[in-house]
């Protein structure tokens, strides 16, 4: 039967292929080569959305078959998602296929790169964290050569917060090789003390160039967050980042973001700020991408004390095992040194962190087309002045869905 099915397809008698298929799909639902033809047969039929779940059904066994990666990828294309379109036609061109298929994949790949798209990605779900203030274990602390004793609310505090991450980008067409990024990122989490919740809100506006090897966006931004319901700090600016890709697999790109930061709470600290950085990516399989990270930073102050240089450096490792599962590790290293001592100390502040975190994604399960997540955070905080020193331990419980 399923010979007869692909015969049928074959030579265009479609709608008997599907009453044949769908036969089989009932007796042996979890068939891959059942499912492989429903989706083609989807395809056909400009079903989108159920082509893309009869290949990724297909994946979740069997992560590595690059003819079903690479159709999924066209569904995805055929159906507008270019985001993860791309993603998929970057991990089909990792693998071994023929000249002429490369040249096929590198074809869509630029034509992606021109089009326009919105895509918005929701995230909801319950956090442990061992440390939601971010403050020390300590007991008391040296000012001024006095030791005085830390008030509760400034001292480390466990809890679990409602966690919920928006993220918005509108990308219509402003001609062949340009199009107008609009995009907002909205992140809060809610706690049982109002005290400790936390929200930042960010929006950017501007131009993205497009080049055969060139990527340029350049970006208006309004950044503000608020800390225990109250503004805590709001940071205008502006970003440039340039993308050059070496080939389909691996590309480099360039950051440079500039900013005025203003504190609601202390205006010692407010100052403008200048980042700068390079990502480097790689797709090293049809099944796992690697990602390295550096900047360097400075954000200055009204008061020295506050004023300090940043250096962040860390990598991000992607991988889809079996059964649906993504795994991905991101280690971190970063470094901040302050400009002047503080007072209260009689020292310059200088803090060393390091943090790893781990995430698991299970695309098996679909819960309204929301998919499960869960992710680990660890972060050792060393600092010079012990009361900035801290651990963190944090748990992500998350229902995400990307569309």
């Amino acid at each position: 039967m399923l010979a007869a099915a692909q015969i049928l397809i074959a030579n265009g008698r479609y709608a008997d292929a599907r009453k044949v298929l769908d036969k089989l799909a009932g007796d042996t639902p979890n068939d891959p080569e059942v499912q492989f033809l429903l989706g083609l047969l989807d395809i056909q039929d400009k079903a989108y959305d159920s082509a893309v779940h009869h290949f990724r059904s297909i994946l979740v066994k069997y992560p590595r078959e690059l003819r079903v990666r690479l159709e999924l990828a066209r569904a995805l294309f055929l159906e507008g998602n270019y985001l993860n379109a791309e993603r998929q036609f970057r991990f089909a061109r990792s693998g071994k296929i023929p000249a002429s298929t490369v040249e096929i994949i590198d074809r869509y790949l630029a034509v992606i790169r021109q089009q326009k798209f919105f895509t918005y990605d929701l995230s909801v779900g319950i956090a442990p964290d061992t440390n939601i203030n971010v403050a020390p274990a300590i007991r008391t602390v040296t000012l001024y050569g006095i030791p005085f004793e830390l008030s509760d609310q400034a001292r480390q505090h466990s809890g679990v917060g409602l966690i919920t991450d928006i993220k918005l980008v509108l990308a219509p067409r402003l001609s062949r090789r340009s199009k107008l990024l609009i995009g907002a990122e909205i992140y809060r989490a809610q706690y049982g003390d109002t005290a400790f919740d936390d929200m930042t809100v960010t929006g950017y506006i501007g131009p993205k160039l497009t080049y055969r090897r060139w990527e340029f966006d350049i970006l208006g931004t309004l950044s503000r967050r608020w800390y225990g319901d109250r503004v805590y700090v709001t940071t205008p600016g502006g970003a440039l980042d340039a993308t050059y890709y070496f080939s389909a697999r691996a590309g480099l790109t360039g950051t440079l973001s500039v900013g005025q930061t203003n504190f609601a709470q202390n205006s010692w600290q407010t100052g403008p700020n200048v980042t700068g950085g390079l990502q480097a990516f790689f797709t090293l399989t049809s099944a796992s991408e690697i990602r390295g990270f550096i900047s360097m930073g400075h954000q200055d102050a009204k008061l020295g004390a506050y004023a300090y240089n940043q250096f962040v450096l860390g990598t991000v490792y992607t991988r889809e095992l079996s059964h649906g599962i993504t795994a991905s590790v991101m280690p971190s290293y970063s470094v901040i040194a302050y400009e002047a001592p503080l007072a209260a100390f009689n020292a310059k502040r200088l803090d060393r962190a390091i943090s790893a975190q781990i995430s698991l994604l299970d695309r098996g399960i679909n819960i309204s087309g929301f998919t499960p997540k869960i992710s680990y955070s660890h972060t050792i905080n060393m600092s010079n002045i012990p009361v900035y020193g801290y651990h963190r331990d944090r748990i992500a419980i998350y229902l995400t869905k990307n569309f």
